[in-house]
């Protein structure tokens, strides 16, 4: 695999596992308990469908994907904070 490819591919999977690790504690702490079925259910069709549409869309248009990892170059700072914290 390309070296400078995989340099910038490695922040990515580290950032949504991360934030995919955050949002599965926020969701499962507001129900309170671990064995709430219909959570995990969610949790694994979310993580199945992101995984699938990224995979798609870098095999059909990889400088849409790129693009859409950008910030956008017109928007609001505040906005630029909020999708900095995401």
């Amino acid at each position: 695999m390309n070296t400078p490819l995989l340099k910038s591919i490695i922040p990515r999977i580290a950032a949504g596992v991360l934030g995919l690790g955050v949002f599965a504690l926020l969701w499962f702490g507001i129900a309170g308990r671990l064995t709430w079925w219909q959570g995990w259910a969610f949790l694994v069709t979310f993580i199945t469908y992101v995984t699938i549409l990224v995979w798609r869309l870098s095999r059909l248009n990889p400088e849409l994907l790129r693009e859409r990892n950008q910030p956008a170059s017109k928007a609001e700072p505040w906005d630029r904070v909020v999708m900095g914290i995401y």
